[in-house]
């Protein structure tokens, strides 16, 4: 569990870091932006582990 909440930590934070690049607050943010931020940041993470 300690893993998986790490994960989703760390995720979310390169969310929040990839809105703030585009002047987008997380709480100004649609659930739209905040889920493709969150499957572009998966996808770095599975592309990186390769």
């Amino acid at each position: 569990l300690h893993g998986a909440n790490a994960k989703f930590e760390r995720r979310f934070n390169q969310v929040e870091r990839r809105l703030a690049a585009r002047g987008v607050a997380p709480g100004d943010a649609g659930l739209e932006a905040m889920e493709a931020e969150w499957q572009a940041v998966k996808a770095a993470e599975s592309r990186d582990k390769a």
